[in-house]
């Protein structure tokens, strides 16, 4: 009975770490509710709708008035409605929500006998609403995701965006981060960790050694770079943690086709200067193309995403069979293989 107790004890000490270093992949909401004389509400309903999918959160302030709506999809916009009894109703509108974050909004009900109507308080994206920062963090979202230059459409090119990051091998994809070595960070697509598990690329991510991006641009929402970060349920990374989330499914259909070339004649050894002394690139090929497809199968509880993303490259032969210099007796080979 003892070793099967043991045996049960070893096994959950085993397995709790898994849980403890759960990436966030959700946002939160918080405030407080008052009078607009500054009294406390005590038990108003707060109600949080996710116009995109029609997702409802609904919660109720407790003591000092404060409310908290945890586990709420990132982006938005949202909106959050208070409600009292004798009161009017507040609303405010177009609220977007960072992955792993806290947004911080504050109500004031007026009472029902000095006001003649409803009030609707709308806010921009950029507002002076506060977020709960867990420490050194960036969060990219959408906006910046369409406005950052992307050259090979991977997401270590937006990492330019973040003041710790450092490209130390922009071919590769290898990323420093905080001045640790790029193997000491951490990849987390959805929460579930997507590092290069063998160490054989140099970036550090799967598909690494195929110079291809470990997921699709398209297929991601938004991502977050964490540095030093407070909460205890991020972690197992000495660098830094980049926390990506995919795309979901709206009440609105939306879809996507594209289709990126790249070849020698867009770029060069020589990207400057006169362009007759130009240094042109050995004839290459990299093609992107792709298309995303996402909906509603049933309006506000079904949705559904698809993204399909193909590349295909043409490289040209690195050894080049005119210069080579050795001894070797089969150099008749290697220029067979040159000619071939």
């Amino acid at each position: 009975m003892l070793s099967k107790k043991l045996l049960q004890f070893v096994l959950a000490v085993l397995i709790l770490p898994a849980f403890a270093l759960a990436q966030n992949t959700t946002s939160s909401l918080s405030g407080s509710v008052k009078t607009n004389t500054g009294e406390v509400l005590v038990g108003a309903t707060v109600t949080a709708t996710h116009e995109p999918t029609g997702t409802t959160y609904r919660v109720q302030s407790r003591a000092g008035g404060r409310f908290d709506i945890s586990n709420m999809n990132p982006g938005g916009p949202y909106i959050v409605e208070v409600s009292f009894l004798n009161y009017a109703n507040e609303k405010k509108t177009d609220l977007y929500l960072s992955l792993g974050d806290v947004l911080k909004v504050d109500f004031a009900l007026a009472s029902k006998v000095n006001n003649l109507g409803n009030v609707t308080v709308s806010s921009l994206r950029k507002t002076t609403e506060t977020s709960g920062k867990g420490g050194a963090e960036t969060t990219i979202g959408r906006d910046k995701m369409a406005n950052l230059p992307t050259v090979g459409r991977n997401i270590y090119d937006y990492l330019r965006a973040v003041p710790q990051a450092k490209l130390v091998n922009g071919s590769e994809g290898a990323v420093s981060i905080a001045g640790q070595n790029n193997r000491y960070n951490a990849f987390y697509v959805d929460g579930a960790i997507n590092n290069d598990v063998f160490g054989l690329s140099a970036s550090g991510t799967n598909g690494g050694q195929a110079a291809i991006a470990p997921l699709s641009i398209d297929a991601i929402d938004q991502f977050q770079v964490v540095i030093s970060p407070f909460d205890a349920s991020l972690g197992n990374f000495t660098g830094g943690g980049i926390n990506a989330i995919t795309r979901s499914g709206t009440n609105k259909t939306s879809a996507s086709v594209y289709y990126f070339l790249q070849n020698q004649d867009l770029a060069g050894k020589t990207p400057t200067g006169l362009k007759e002394n130009a240094t042109r690139l050995n004839n290459f090929s990299k093609k992107t193309y792709g298309f995303r497809l996402g909906g509603a199968i049933t309006k506000n509880k079904l949705f559904y995403f698809v993204n399909v993303d193909l590349q295909r490259d043409l490289r040209p032969q690195p050894f080049d069979f005119s210069q080579y210099n050795g001894n070797t007796k089969d150099i008749n080979v290697l220029n067979s293989l040159a000619a071939n």
